[in-house]
């Protein structure tokens, strides 16, 4: 008899610190299993960054440790100059992206030219091979209907030209 859907996870003894650490290990293991890692998107940083960065830090524990009005002034514009850090890099690799579409537009490298204009934004390819459908029964009925249409007519019975054949579904 299980008490529970863990109950495997559980070793009678231990404590719940221990019993919880073989629960995280056990999750690691799923996860590196079955779940495929997330590509991250990588931003490029300059050293200005990463000194902008340093100061927003700063003014934030300087905020945390006396919250007045001046610091949190000095703590807003802190985090717009890394805005605007930011947005000056984003800027640079749009740049640098529409004149890699310029240049292979030049060379006649149509294809290549529209990978990369849908690279800009980011864009994810779109699904092959879903039919749309509100429903699980409307994607079933669009899928028969497909099928009807790319093999010709129904199927044809020999014999009684009455019966039908039943669905499957």
């Amino acid at each position: 008899m299980q008490l529970n859907r863990y109950e495997a996870l559980y070793v009678k003894g231990e404590s719940a610190a221990e019993a919880y650490e073989h629960f995280l290990q056990a999750n690691k293991e799923v996860v590196k299993d079955l779940i495929p890692p997330r590509m991250k998107t990588q931003r490029k940083c300059t050293p200005d960054d990463a000194n902008v960065r340093k100061d927003v830090q700063h003014m934030f524990l300087k905020y945390q440790k006396h919250p007045n009005n001046n610091n949190h002034e000095n703590l807003q514009k802190a985090k717009a100059n890394l805005q605007d850090a930011y947005d000056a890099v984003t800027d640079d690799e749009l740049t640098s992206m529409i004149q890699h579409v310029e240049e292979a537009d030049i060379s006649s490298s149509h294809g290549k030219s529209w990978r990369l204009i849908n690279n800009i934004p980011r864009r994810k390819s779109a699904k092959k091979g879903v039919l749309k459908g509100t429903s699980k029964e409307d994607r079933i009925k669009n899928w028969q209907q497909y099928f009807r249409q790319l093999l010709g007519k129904g199927p044809v019975v020999d014999g009684d030209p009455d019966e039908t054949i039943q669905p499957v579904f």
